[in-house]
């Protein structure tokens, strides 16, 4: 069997099998559904970082999340994945993340350079999730954005996350060095929370990780130039 749909088919049973875990968790566990949706959002970013090596054509990636786009958007319609359809609130996060990793990946595919496809999808799947744990667990300075709350803390954990995994990258990449590098550094973890902080309704789903990449290819072509 050809390797590439040997990938695409151990990639399909993986998420397949953390939507199935998720449901097991709400159904049968009674995890509420804010946390089986966080766990399926993080996880769902980890395994898609080893897209780049396991997909040589950003066309099979588009491929994978037109096929779980169509999932979603069936499971939602039939009341189906309550672990991950199941809130009040109304919110187009889920049904984002697919567009999100395609566009990612095209980025990289375009740019060349595994950044472009690390830092959005690691902020996004890292950074929301510490924010949201922070913000319900210490509730400090909230505010609300078009009647939905947000806190200070959440924000502020989400900016040290998001600055720590920015570093982490820089740190350990061949393409940029973190010394002529703090200002991207700096405008990642202000740009990145703004676009969580300021969007409600899932959308920051989009936000975040456009608002990252765009910084990046800002700092890339290079508009800024540190040297």
């Amino acid at each position: 069997m050809n390797m590439q749909v040997t990938n695409v088919l151990w990639a399909s049973g993986a998420f397949l099998f953390l939507f199935s875990l998720a449901e097991w968790l709400y159904h049968t566990c009674g995890v509420r559904v804010e946390w089986t949706r966080k766990l399926v959002h993080f996880m769902t970013g980890i395994m898609t970082l080893g897209f780049p090596f396991l997909f040589i054509s950003h066309w099979i990636v588009l491929g994978i999340c037109v096929v779980f786009l169509s999932i979603l958007y069936v499971t939602d319609s039939l009341d189906f994945l309550n672990s991950i359809h199941g809130v009040e609130r109304k919110t187009a996060g889920a049904h984002l993340f697919p567009a999100v990793v395609y566009g990612s990946f095209l980025s990289y595919a375009i740019h060349g350079q595994l950044m472009f496809f690390y830092l959005p999808i690691a902020i996004l799947s890292v950074c929301d999730p510490v924010a949201a744990l922070v913000g319900k667990r210490f509730p400090w300075g909230r505010f609300l954005i078009k009647g939905q709350e947000k806190t200070v803390a959440g924000s502020l954990a989400f900016a040290v996350t998001a600055v720590t995994i920015t570093t982490l990258m820089l740190a350990v990449s061949s393409d940029y060095l973190l010394a002529e590098n703090l200002l991207l550094v700096l405008s990642i973890g202000v740009g990145a929370t703004l676009s969580e902080a300021l969007v409600v309704n899932g959308y920051d789903n989009i936000s975040i990780p456009l608002t990252s990449s765009i910084i990046l290819l800002i700092f890339h072509n290079p508009i800024i130039n540190l040297a």
